[in-house]
């Protein structure tokens, strides 16, 4: 148990001491998002945002949080059943499907997406193309750090072990027991929210969040995760890609920038106010 609470502590030095090694981007400078230091300054405020997020919740986003922890309860309940279900009515033709649409949410497949975006955005000087690149990049991240912090923390067992649904190994490191939150219900729904919020276009609202709601029913019916698995990753991954997306939306930039620098020579924090 020891060593598995040092693994925990481990996460949190690692996320905590990546935020305060940058010094953080001035608030009002404007960003041509090239993948360089002052994007991952920014970067990293960003993700100290996310982190500090539930200090500044009003009674209204405690209240949302309420609805989606009831929400998750009656997918948990449902789990069994559902899993059962689709056992019983699974296709050959059905399951090489779902496993295509799967990959969509598949780590590797995002890195290759978001960098082509961002060869191209670099290639033709497009500045919107390196944004929402850039932006999905840092979203997925976020949320994979978020998701399989949870992962580790619950432990619960993946539905093609046992096929039971109350099945947990809190504190586990066996992919197996990796079944809560979905990462790739996570991702694709990270990523899908800031191509929603930076693309002004309701047809590709549909598309991307179609998508992503296929990912997630995907894993499902893969027997990789429950119902109550997605559901959460789904809404984590929303949450934090449409976090960054505000952070990163036109006009409008945060009211505090801080940081400690690092070196040799000295050390030192920082603490800016904008008005």
């Amino acid at each position: 148990m020891r060593n598995k609470a040092k693994i925990l502590l481990g996460f949190c030095l690692v996320y905590w001491s990546t935020c305060f090694s940058l010094s953080a981007l001035p608030a009002k400078e404007s960003l041509d998002y090239h993948l360089n230091k002052r994007y991952l300054q920014r970067a990293v405020f960003d993700w100290g945002e996310i982190g500090r997020a539930p200090v500044k919740w009003q009674k209204s986003d405690w209240f949302k949080v309420a609805l989606i922890s009831g929400a998750g309860l009656v997918c948990y309940w449902g789990d069994q059943k559902l899993h059962d279900w689709l056992r019983e009515n699974k296709t050959s033709t059905s399951s090489d499907i779902s496993q295509f649409i799967s990959y969509l949410g598949h780590g590797g497949v995002i890195l290759v997406g978001t960098g082509s975006g961002y060869l191209w955005g670099e290639i033709t000087h497009n500045r919107k193309w390196r944004k929402i690149s850039l932006l999905s990049l840092e979203s997925w991240l976020a949320s994979g750090f978020v998701v399989n912090l949870l992962k580790f923390l619950a432990g619960r067992e993946r539905p093609q072990v046992n096929h039971k649904a109350q099945q947990f190994h809190p504190f586990s490191l066996k992919s197996s027991n990796h079944a809560w939150p979905s990462g790739h219900a996570s991702s694709a729904f990270a990523v899908a929210a800031v191509i929603a919020s930076e693309v002004d276009s309701s047809w590709v609202d549909g598309v991307v969040y179609s998508l992503a709601s296929l990912v997630a029913f995907s894993r499902v019916y893969d027997e990789y995760h429950w119902l109550s698995d997605v559901f959460i990753g789904s809404v984590l991954g929303y949450v934090i890609g449409h976090k960054i997306a505000t952070l990163h939306a036109e006009g409008k930039s945060p009211q505090i920038a801080w940081g400690i620098t690092l070196s040799p020579q000295r050390t030192g924090f920082t603490l800016t106010f904008f008005f």
